[in-house]
């Protein structure tokens, strides 16, 4: 009688988690976003670099863009006064890799640019400041 119950109490936890899983989903399943590590982050670059539908965009300030910048990406200052208004003109269905120095201001975009109805982000979640520590490659400066 035991393993009736066993059996019986396994399928209603499995039930339990797919309704949970179901009713989590975003009502759009055409929006993709996923949170990726820098050396995931340097992955997708690598393999969108002739890409014209993919970004990589920048969020940090000037004064932190001095420090150094990741290659071909485009910088949109997430504190500027601007921000919306500039967000807006972005092409909502390009793939976005964001981004700003340490995580925090790029996860705030994110959920921005999803309800703005963005369809594809990747949010480097560790920041400038981990691909600093990790020696990845930095944009050769003009002389």
């Amino acid at each position: 009688m035991k393993k009736p119950l066993k059996i019986l109490l396994s399928l209603g936890l499995f039930a339990s988690l797919v309704a949970l899983l179901i009713w989590q989903t975003p009502a759009s399943s055409s929006i993709e976003a996923s949170d990726l590590t820098i050396g995931q982050a340097f992955d997708l670059m690598q393999e969108n670099k002739e890409n014209p539908d993919f970004v990589i965009l920048d969020l940090r300030t000037p004064y932190e863009l001095e420090q150094g910048m990741i290659e071909n990406a485009e910088n949109l200052d997430f504190l500027a006064p601007n921000f919306q208004e500039k967000l807006a003109n972005l092409d909502k269905n390009k793939n976005y890799l964001i981004f700003c120095a340490s995580g925090h201001r790029s996860r705030k975009a994110m959920t921005i640019m999803r309800q703005a109805g963005f369809k594809n982000l990747h949010h480097m979640f560790d920041g400038m400041n981990k691909w600093y520590q990790q020696n990845y490659p930095l944009a050769k400066r003009a002389s």
